[in-house]
Formats: structure tokens, sequence, C-alpha cells
């Protein structure tokens, strides 16, 4: 899917710039591409990217945790919600690492409720209990369980739109 991304006049004005060249031999074919654009605007384009970031870190931090309130879940009592007492929902971090965006859960059980698996509830080494998996991240991510995914496209193509527009 293409960037939802409409060239400003301010855009094509920086664009009218030299051309880069080649010519590959054999029968007459060329080509042009203009880098030069990218070249003199690398800080435009940098903070148009910051931009992004900062707008993508937003939409995960409000589609996981709407993932977690969504009660699409399947529990050993029927379909619910994530929450209980709320840890997993405030443990949640986001945070930007030059290019990546890493999203981590503080909570202890983060891993059981997003994978699965069996407890001993309350300590009992007598009662085994398996708790499905509940995937709010991959679901997220992915798309799944009544969830949509973040769609990143548009979330960039808009960053891009309000930074030469």
């Amino acid at each position: 899917m293409p960037l939802n991304f409409k060239p400003s006049k301010r855009f094509k004005d920086i664009t009218k710039t030299r051309r880069f060249s080649a010519v590959i031999p054999g029968p007459e074919i060329s080509f042009r591409y203009d880098i030069s654009v990218l070249a003199r605007n690398a800080k435009l384009l940098k903070s148009g990217l910051r931009v992004a970031q900062e707008d993508l870190v937003a939409a995960y931090d409000t589609a996981l945790k709407a993932a977690i309130r969504s009660s699409n879940w399947e529990t050993p009592s029927g379909r619910a919600d994530i929450v209980d007492s709320g840890e997993l929902l405030r443990s949640q971090q986001l945070e930007i690492n030059g290019t990546k965006i890493t999203v981590s859960y503080s909570a202890p059980y983060a891993n059981l409720v997003e994978f699965g698996g069996y407890i001993n509830p309350y300590g009992n080494k007598n009662v085994r209990v398996y708790l499905p998996p509940r995937p709010w991240v991959r679901s997220v991510l992915f798309g799944g369980n009544g969830i949509s995914p973040v769609d990143i496209e548009t979330i960039v193509g808009l960053a891009l739109n309000k930074l030469f527009n």
C-alpha cells in the first residue's frame, strides 16, 4: 500500500534541483533519479521521521491499552478483558531508541498473559490451571482477535504531509 503522501508546492520547489543521470550500456536505456532533495533536506526529513515515530508511539500506546481493555479474550470462565488489578496496564512502557520503538511490560505475569501457560493458583501445588494465551501485543502488531493492527503507512504518510505542507 503506498504512503498517503501528497506533495505540496514547497516540496515541489525543493525538488527542482540538479538531477543524477545514468546511461545503461546497450540499447538506449536511461533513467534519472533526483537524490539532491534527500541530501539537501536531510535535517527536514529526519525531523519528519521523528514526528512519525512519536505519532506511532502514541498510536501503539492507545491501541495496546484498548486491546487489554477489550473483552475479546478467552478465559477459563468465558470472554473477558485482561484487566484485573490494572498492574499490566500501568506497567506498559514505550520508548524510541534510534530507529526502533520498544514496547515492554514490567508486570511479572505479562508473558503468561500474552503466550498462555499453566499456573498453580495461590501457590497450591496440587492444583494446576491452564490459562489460554491472550495475545494483545501480537494482535495490535498484526491484527487478530477482533483487533485491527496499527496502520503504520497512514501514520507515516500523515507525518510527511505535515512536514511538507
